[in-house]
């Protein structure tokens, strides 16, 4: 893994001039700055800890999550995701988005596979729901038509 730190970050200076001020040279200089973005990588959520969380499937939702994301966000957008630690609240908050966006909910169909699409008698099952054709609620709708904008494409 490569790692950088930008010239502005406070701590580079403070790793310069304590270096400096120790006499050490640059070898000695690189090395302390490796030990300190080694561990500064670490930081942040545990994933072995995040993914008790989100339950036995835990590794198949992030992995969803993140293709999600590389197919619907700019490249620009996805750098941005890919750089959020991984965390049981990250995963759970672009499920929900992915939901808004039209996705089925996270459901594993056999013990390898999950759901990726909504059948047609789920979607129509759907379409009888009271928050589709009474309440109107703008995300279930929106839920409805991707789902079936997904089928269309599917099945010609």
């Amino acid at each position: 893994v490569e790692y950088s730190v930008a010239d502005d970050d406070p701590m580079v200076d403070w790793f310069r001039s304590t270096a400096h001020s120790y006499g050490l040279s640059q070898e000695e200089l690189d090395g302390l700055m490796n030990e300190y973005i080694q561990v500064d990588a670490t930081r942040g959520p545990d994933w072995n800890v995040e993914s008790e969380a989100l339950g036995e499937y835990a590794d198949k939702r992030l992995e969803r999550a993140d293709s999600w994301a590389h197919q619907n966000l700019s490249e620009d957008a996805y750098e941005v995701f890919a750089n959020i630690p991984a965390s049981a609240g990250m995963v759970q908050l672009f499920e929900e988005l992915m939901e808004l966006n039209g996705q089925p909910q996270f459901n594993m169909t056999s013990d390898t596979e999950f759901q990726e699409v909504l059948s047609k008698e789920e979607l129509r099952a759907m379409q009888n729901d009271p928050k589709y054709w009474k309440e109107k609620d703008p995300a279930f709708i929106q839920k409805v038509r991707q789902g079936f904008h997904q089928y269309s494409r599917r099945n010609g």
